[in-house]
């Protein structure tokens, strides 16, 4: 029988350390580790990791679990961005990716992780382990659960999180979470199992999508998925701040589900903000390189300046008054919102519709808007200047 989820929480997995597989170089101080996951039909299963600390850091610092996306694997420079800024971080393998070269990465130039592949070789054999599921496009629900590549996915977040909180460099009060893409899935599930996390990040990947028009979205409407793997089913227990961000054009997952789920989570905690942003595009770089899950980080666990909301009622204002405030836009579509083909050479599968947009201006904090007939979707946009970083804040995507 496998054991349920919840479980995870109080189990400190195995971890040994690699050293022969300790990054070099710029990213030389992460540690290559090993630790062990959930069970697979009664034997067990081992995922990589890197872990890495801020340097010269005095006293207990924050820790981040980070969460790669499809075709990812726990990245060294990701590590490196959240250690630089005085973050602890550890970033696992979903997929049961193992390195097959030291300072395994990126390629040059490119987006796609080189020197990684799945399946345990070499050192990383051991007796009694077998390699845990690779991502399956959620096609394996009518199985047991401990055959599910999610159930495994969840785990490995939760037992991920464990290990930093078993370490007395970290503060085990301020540990949050930040993924990409399915990543940003794994999450938005494992946040309603897990509820000791400080903070959550889930870029691109949300809940709601059996809702959602990107292709991501079909795989949660087959087999026993809508009844074990929707986010939204377990929102109510989540009450920590949260950022979600996306696209707002995306094409494996459309912005009506991350706009949802920001509505939802943010029942229970006002810090909750969404971040929709024009022409961000998909992929682990362009995630890194927005400065908001940071900065977001920073507000909750290092008493950072705060980031501003946008109240739509009768009039749009902007909160905290003295926000400093860069632009802000009104976004809206010409016609509902519909996802279909793209051109060749593109996503497969893409948004229809062009965003349009137009400047709004405040006066004495507050504007007055209008919504013609033509705007059939809308939502509005403000960058702010928050500590060094200029962010993008949204409100929730209005539709008619």
């Amino acid at each position: 029988m496998c054991m349920p989820l919840e479980n995870f929480l109080n189990m400190i997995p195995r971890v040994k350390s690699c050293p022969s597989w300790n990054a070099t170089g710029e990213n030389e101080g992460i540690e290559a580790i090993t630790f062990d996951g959930a069970p697979r039909g009664g034997q067990k299963t081992k995922i990589f990791a890197y872990l890495g600390f801020p340097k010269n850091a005095e006293g207990p610092v924050p820790g981040v679990v980070l969460v790669h996306g499809g075709g990812g694997v726990p990245f060294l420079p990701w590590v490196k961005q959240w250690n630089d800024r005085g973050y602890a971080a550890i970033a696992m393998s979903t997929t049961g990716e193992f390195p097959r070269q030291v300072n395994a990465g990126f390629k040059e130039g490119g987006q796609h992780p080189e020197f990684f592949a799945r399946g345990m070789w070499g050192e990383f054999c051991e007796d009694g382990y077998i390699d845990a599921p690779d991502n399956d496009n959620m096609s394996n629900s009518e199985q047991q659960f401990d055959e599910q590549w999610m159930y495994h996915a969840v785990s490995g977040v939760i037992l991920s999180h464990n290990i930093l909180r078993q370490d007395a460099r970290v503060d085990r009060e301020k540990i949050g979470i930040c993924s990409v893409s399915w990543g940003g899935v794994i999450t938005s599930i494992a946040i309603g199992y897990d509820d000791r996390f400080a903070f959550a990040v889930p870029i691109y990947g949300s809940g709601y999508l059996t809702e959602s028009m990107g292709f991501v979205g079909d795989y949660f409407k087959t087999g026993k998925n809508p009844e074990l793997w929707l986010a939204e089913h377990r929102f109510d227990r989540v009450k920590i701040p949260i950022l979600w961000q996306c696209d707002n054009a995306d094409a494996p997952f459309s912005m009506n589900s991350n706009s949802k789920s920001y509505l939802e989570t943010r029942k229970n905690e006002p810090k909750t903000r969404f971040s929709a942003v024009y022409q961000m595009k998909h992929s682990h770089r362009c995630a890194w390189a927005r400065p908001e899950p940071i900065a977001f980080a920073d507000w909750i666990c290092k008493e950072g300046e705060g980031f501003p909301e946008i109240k739509v009622e009768e009039k749009l204002q902007i909160l905290p008054n003295d926000a400093n405030i860069v632009s802000l836009r009104l976004f809206y579509l010409s016609e509902p919102m519909s996802y279909g083909s793209g051109a060749e050479g593109e996503w497969n599968w893409k948004m229809k519709q062009e965003w349009q947009f137009k400047d709004l201006s405040l006066k004495n904090g507050e504007e007055e808007f209008s919504v013609t007939d033509e705007m059939k979707g809308y939502y509005f946009e403000l960058t702010a200047k928050v500590g060094n970083e200029e962010v993008v804040v949204t409100t929730q995507y209005f539709e008619k």
